[in-house]
């Protein structure tokens, strides 16, 4: 999926997903990420969270 668009936009993932498997490849290929924040105490966004802390794109529905 990572290949196929020239965009990533993350509106849910745990830390140790499926999502975060993908987001990996996109950033090997360039792809910019963008990223819905969650709360802190939301363990279903904790890896969205963390994909911010690392510099990925905020975007907010």
């Amino acid at each position: 999926m990572a290949a196929l668009a020239s965009k990533v936009i993350v509106c849910q993932a745990s830390e140790k997903s499926g999502t975060m498997l993908t987001v990996n490849e996109a950033l090997e290929l360039g792809k910019d990420i963008y990223v819905v924040p969650y709360r802190i105490t939301d363990s279903e966004g904790r890896g969205c969270n963390s994909l911010i802390q690392q510099g990925a794109n905020i975007i907010v529905l």
